[in-house]
């Protein structure tokens, strides 16, 4: 009766062992699963997170070349646009132009005489001049009057833009779907 009795505990212990058994197994796959799952998220995120890196990136570079653009137009072209540009911050004729390094020794007076010409258009006196000390940018130009100066530079133009045509270029680059995720 005792090896009768001991088969039974045996049987009984065998079983509650079987049952934990099971439920450590089981717990075991469900936090196996859940780490899978946190860990497939994680990685979906980051995923996420470098395309937008890599888009930004892109979006980046996208304005840089444009300055590269405007830097490397034709003299002609490029004083016409300088002239476009500085011609809302002529008011008296009488300015002083701030010029980049480059533009202060290569195309300074043709710059100079398309501003003039504008200002003459505007029934100003053409009597703007540049200043010959160079501008710490590159592009564009510096419209002096007294204390006041009207920053023209392709830098600044490009930051100002850059606010409201984000959407449009992210469109240009990746299409439709991805105007929201840049912005």
């Amino acid at each position: 009766e005792a090896s009768s009795e001991a088969g039974r505990i045996y049987e009984s212990l065998k079983a509650q062992g079987d049952l934990e058994a099971a439920d450590i197994v089981s717990r075991g796959k469900e936090q196996a699963k859940l780490h899978i799952e946190r860990t497939e998220s994680a990685a979906a995120r980051e995923a996420g997170t470098m395309l937008l890196q890599t888009k930004q990136k892109m979006i980046d570079r996208a304005f840089q070349r444009a300055k590269e653009i405007l830097n490397e137009l034709p003299d002609d072209d490029y004083a016409d646009l300088l002239a476009s540009l500085a011609s809302q911050a002529i008011m008296t004729g009488e300015e002083q132009l701030i010029l980049g390094k480059t533009d202060l020794a290569r195309r300074s007076e043709l710059i100079k005489a398309r501003i003039n010409r504008l200002a003459s258009d505007k029934g100003l006196p053409a009597g703007i001049t540049v200043i010959p000390e160079a501008g710490n940018f590159e592009g564009g130009v510096i419209v002096r009057k007294g204390n006041v100066d009207t920053n023209c530079t392709f830098d600044t133009i490009i930051r100002t833009l850059r606010d409201t045509m984000t959407g449009e270029v992210a469109s240009v680059l990746f299409g439709q779907e991805s105007e929201n995720e840049t912005t």
